[in-house]
């Protein structure tokens, strides 16, 4: 699994190598497979982005679609591995030492770019896009506050204190409007449904956010006169354009869509002032324009569905359900200006992450390691050792 989880974050290319390879188990070792909504929809979504693509004559798209099948192969794997509390902290440990080192990296191109005299860089890292990279290092950020919570060792709270710092100036350096605000959004909602809010957590989570928002005003200041609020605008006004012409790319074709990678065919014959993008910069439309009502309605199921899930562990009440429900928030919120998913990376996360939200939501992660003989043969038989 270690090996997986680095495939993830050392680029978009590699991040599919899990996915092939839960595909590969699936069909060659014959590998079980729970059929749940996950799972399921994930089929129906590539079925359906196929089907568009075919219908299309897109050879673009049809390829296009067989990332959802990769997404497939990360759902298979991750409801096999993650059926200890162990196992997900594990993880979620060497994810965020990973996303340290890639940081890092953001940190060395931004001042290589300010030597080249491109002071206004937006740094990328292994992600491919700043604001992809913005979601993911929101997203650590989250995770680094998770694992706080779960300590009160205090050298390990001191060296996850330095990621969030770590984190939080990657997060500066990509200028992710989007991304900002969703990270926002998502701390809202962790500290929304956390029922063990003691004063000095409320305090931490407080400053926390204060001291996010102080910094990216802080830094978007320092490098133009442009407001927040003047960057908030111009993010949505600068999406109009695309907006607009995915609303008539789906008018014209409800119910297929124009495939998986329509709007990189055709987005130019609609979208004047953007030409052609990966998708619409709102993951609805991306949705609607890509495979049409169809493909949107398997979207909403599955959404529906995981807020079923987070109410069940939210009501019985797992620790979880702060960092699942705010990674959640995370792609709802930067949803409305991109669509997250569409990045390997990020879409794997997102796979992944509500895999273990079904795990635990259908009792099927246990707190330690005593698992059944045959579930750790099982499980060694399939997966890379961890």
């Amino acid at each position: 699994m270690n090996l997986f989880v680095l495939m993830v974050v050392l680029s978009p290319f590699t991040a599919v190598i899990p996915g092939i390879y839960g595909i590969y188990i699936l069909y060659k070792k014959k590998a079980e497979v729970l059929k749940n909504y996950l799972t399921v929809s994930l089929m129906l979504l590539f079925l359906c982005f196929f089907l568009s693509g075919v219908v299309n004559a897109s050879i673009l798209s049809v390829c296009g679609s067989f990332l959802l099948l990769i997404y497939i192969g990360i759902a298979i794997l991750s409801q096999k591995y993650f059926v200890t509390q162990k196992r997900v902290n594990d993880v979620l440990r060497l994810l965020l030492k990973l996303s340290s080192l890639t940081a890092l990296i953001g940190i060395v191109e931004k001042i290589v770019f300010i030597f080249n005299g491109k002071e206004n860089h937006r740094i990328f890292s292994t992600y491919g896009n700043p604001n992809m990279t913005g979601a993911w290092f929101g997203s650590m950020i989250l995770i680094a506050m998770f694992l706080k919570d779960g300590h009160s060792d205090k050298t390990e709270n001191k060296k996850l204190n330095l990621l969030l710092v770590l984190m939080t100036v990657a997060l500066l350096l990509t200028e992710s409007t989007g991304a900002f605000i969703a990270l926002l959004s998502s701390m809202g909602a962790y500290f929304l449904v956390d029922k063990n809010r003691e004063t000095k957590k409320s305090i931490i989570m407080i400053m926390t956010i204060i001291f996010v928002i102080v910094s990216f005003v802080f830094f978007q200041r320092s490098i133009n006169s442009i407001t927040v609020i003047d960057e908030l605008r111009t993010s949505f006004s600068s999406r109009y354009d695309i907006w607009f012409g995915s609303v008539e790319m789906f008018l014209i074709k409800p119910l297929l869509g124009w495939g998986a990678l329509g709007t990189l065919e055709h987005g130019i014959d609609f979208m004047y002032n953007n030409g052609n993008v990966i998708h619409s910069h709102n993951i609805w439309l991306t949705f609607l324009v890509s495979g049409g009502i169809l493909a949107f309605s398997i979207y909403i199921f599955v959404k529906i569905k995981i807020f079923k899930d987070l109410l069940i562990i939210y009501i019985r009440y797992d620790h979880y359900v702060c960092l699942l429900t705010a990674l959640n928030m995370m792609v709802i919120i930067q949803g409305l200006v991109d669509c997250s998913v569409y990045a390997p990376q990020l879409g794997m996360l997102f796979i992944a992450a509500n895999s273990i939200l079904f795990n635990i939501a259908n009792g099927r992660i246990k707190e330690n390691e005593k698992i059944e003989e045959g579930e750790i043969e099982d499980c060694n038989k399939d997966m890379v050792a961890n």
